[in-house]
Protein backbone atom coordinates (compact mmCIF):
# COMPACT_ATOMS: atom_id res chain seq x y z
CA UNK A 1 0.00 0.00 0.00
CA UNK A 2 2.22 2.42 1.29
CA UNK A 3 4.42 1.92 -2.37
CA UNK A 4 1.27 2.70 -4.39
CA UNK A 5 0.60 5.89 -2.72
CA UNK A 6 4.08 7.24 -2.50
CA UNK A 7 3.72 7.40 -6.50
CA UNK A 8 0.30 9.56 -5.57
CA UNK A 9 0.15 13.66 -5.31
CA UNK A 10 -0.23 15.08 -1.40
CA UNK A 11 -3.28 14.91 -0.86
CA UNK A 12 -4.51 11.64 -2.53
CA UNK A 13 -6.02 8.90 -0.79
CA UNK A 14 -6.97 4.71 -1.09
CA UNK A 15 -8.13 2.31 0.83
CA UNK A 16 -7.20 -1.48 0.89
CA UNK A 17 -10.96 -3.44 2.37
CA UNK A 18 -10.99 -6.50 4.14
CA UNK A 19 -13.04 -8.66 7.09
CA UNK A 20 -11.77 -9.82 9.98
CA UNK A 21 -13.71 -12.10 12.33
CA UNK A 22 -17.21 -11.03 10.47
CA UNK A 23 -16.07 -7.48 10.76
CA UNK A 24 -15.97 -5.50 7.57
CA UNK A 25 -12.84 -3.02 7.70
CA UNK A 26 -10.79 -0.56 5.68
CA UNK A 27 -7.31 0.28 5.81
CA UNK A 28 -6.96 3.88 4.29
CA UNK A 29 -4.22 5.60 3.09
CA UNK A 30 -2.90 9.26 2.70
CA UNK A 31 -0.27 11.08 1.19
CA UNK A 32 1.23 13.64 2.68
CA UNK A 33 4.65 15.78 1.98
CA UNK A 34 7.08 13.72 3.76
CA UNK A 35 5.00 10.41 4.46
CA UNK A 36 1.85 8.51 4.14
CA UNK A 37 -0.66 8.69 6.96
CA UNK A 38 -2.53 5.41 7.51
CA UNK A 39 -5.61 4.40 9.93
CA UNK A 40 -7.73 1.38 10.22
CA UNK A 41 -11.58 1.76 11.02
CA UNK A 42 -14.92 0.16 10.23
CA UNK A 43 -16.30 3.49 9.03
CA UNK A 44 -16.10 6.35 6.98
CA UNK A 45 -15.85 6.41 3.23
CA UNK A 46 -13.54 8.16 0.74
CA UNK A 47 -15.99 11.14 0.08
CA UNK A 48 -15.06 14.46 0.50
CA UNK A 49 -18.46 16.05 0.71
CA UNK A 50 -18.52 18.67 3.48
CA UNK A 51 -15.03 17.42 4.24
CA UNK A 52 -12.50 20.40 5.38
CA UNK A 53 -10.37 22.01 2.95
CA UNK A 54 -6.76 22.24 3.64
CA UNK A 55 -3.44 23.37 1.85
CA UNK A 56 0.15 21.77 2.50
CA UNK A 57 2.78 24.41 1.86
CA UNK A 58 6.56 23.40 1.01
CA UNK A 59 9.65 25.43 1.79
CA UNK A 60 9.90 26.54 -1.50
CA UNK A 61 6.96 27.85 -2.16
CA UNK A 62 4.97 25.29 -4.13
CA UNK A 63 1.58 24.82 -2.36
CA UNK A 64 -1.33 22.26 -2.97
CA UNK A 65 -5.01 22.94 -1.68
CA UNK A 66 -7.41 20.05 -1.12
CA UNK A 67 -10.13 18.43 0.89
CA UNK A 68 -9.78 15.55 3.41
CA UNK A 69 -11.70 12.60 2.64
CA UNK A 70 -14.01 11.12 5.40
CA UNK A 71 -12.18 8.80 7.49
CA UNK A 72 -9.42 11.76 7.94
CA UNK A 73 -11.77 14.73 8.13
CA UNK A 74 -13.74 12.51 11.20
CA UNK A 75 -10.46 12.13 12.82
CA UNK A 76 -9.18 16.06 12.65
CA UNK A 77 -12.07 17.09 13.85
CA UNK A 78 -12.89 14.57 16.65
CA UNK A 79 -9.34 13.81 17.81
CA UNK A 80 -9.13 15.72 21.12
CA UNK A 81 -12.79 14.74 22.33
CA UNK A 82 -11.68 12.00 24.59
CA UNK A 83 -8.89 14.26 25.55
CA UNK A 84 -10.96 17.12 26.30
CA UNK A 85 -13.70 14.99 28.17
CA UNK A 86 -11.30 13.91 30.69
CA UNK A 87 -9.66 16.42 31.36
CA UNK A 88 -13.30 18.59 32.35
CA UNK A 89 -14.26 15.33 34.71
CA UNK A 90 -10.75 16.30 36.67
CA UNK A 91 -11.00 19.55 36.74
CA UNK A 92 -11.43 20.89 39.77
CA UNK A 93 -14.09 21.39 41.54
CA UNK A 94 -15.53 17.61 39.96
CA UNK A 95 -18.17 16.14 40.86
CA UNK A 96 -17.07 13.43 43.07
CA UNK A 97 -15.19 15.93 45.78
CA UNK A 98 -17.61 19.02 45.58
CA UNK A 99 -20.94 16.10 45.73
CA UNK A 100 -20.94 15.54 49.77
CA UNK A 101 -22.62 12.04 49.06
CA UNK A 102 -21.49 8.54 49.12
CA UNK A 103 -25.02 7.39 48.59
CA UNK A 104 -25.26 4.94 45.38
CA UNK A 105 -28.24 6.46 44.49
CA UNK A 106 -26.45 9.90 44.14
CA UNK A 107 -23.25 8.94 42.80
CA UNK A 108 -24.94 7.85 39.48
CA UNK A 109 -25.47 11.32 38.47
CA UNK A 110 -22.01 12.12 39.27
CA UNK A 111 -20.81 10.15 36.01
Amino acid sequence: MEAHIEEMDVGDTDAIEGKMEGFNYNIWGMKEPNYVMRMMATGGALFTEGCKSVARVWDNGTAKQFHYTQPYDWHFHYRHLVDDHNNKRHAIPFCEDSWNTDHWTFCVFTF
